[in-house]
């Protein structure tokens, strides 16, 4: 089945005779949370380095599994764009749109690749203020407009 009928199969059963889907309810549906992810991931909104300086001590940064010292001083960015589709995290086809990674992935595979798309909002003092909203309404939006 294409994930449209099949997302729009599930949005036909939890909410309707009792108004608006709940943020609760729609984070309890993994199919809707598989495609806001994937989503996120192939066409993330935002796209800027983010640059940042490392503080002037260095600091030691896990990178695809491995320590990693920094240097103090050194200015650091992220390529959200290879980021998203990088195959180390993502598979060999992190360049597809397949649900199926946020649905059949182990469990410590999808912890990677969930801590990696939460950076779509940032991360520590320097977070999207807006972000629990954000993926309130995202959620929400998708299932009622299904």
């Amino acid at each position: 089945m294409h994930y449209a009928a099949k997302l729009m199969l599930l949005c036909a059963t939890p909410s309707a005779d009792k108004g608006f889907i709940t943020n609760f309810q729609a984070k309890q549906l993994p199919y809707l949370q598989a495609i806001v992810r994937e989503s996120l991931r192939i066409s993330p909104p935002v796209v800027g380095l983010f640059p940042r300086d490392v503080l002037p001590e260095g600091n030691t940064v896990v990178l695809y599994g491995k320590p990693t010292f920094l240097p103090g001083g050194t200015s650091i960015g992220r390529a959200v764009s290879a980021m998203y589709r990088c195959k180390e995290i993502y598979g060999k086809d992190a360049d597809t749109f397949r649900l199926e990674r946020w649905l059949k992935s182990d469990p410590a595979k999808l912890a990677v690749m969930n801590r990696t798309n939460e950076l779509i909002f940032n991360y520590g003092k320097f977070q999207c203020l807006g972000r629990a909203i954000a993926q309130t309404e995202i959620g929400k939006t998708v299932f009622e407009v299904c």
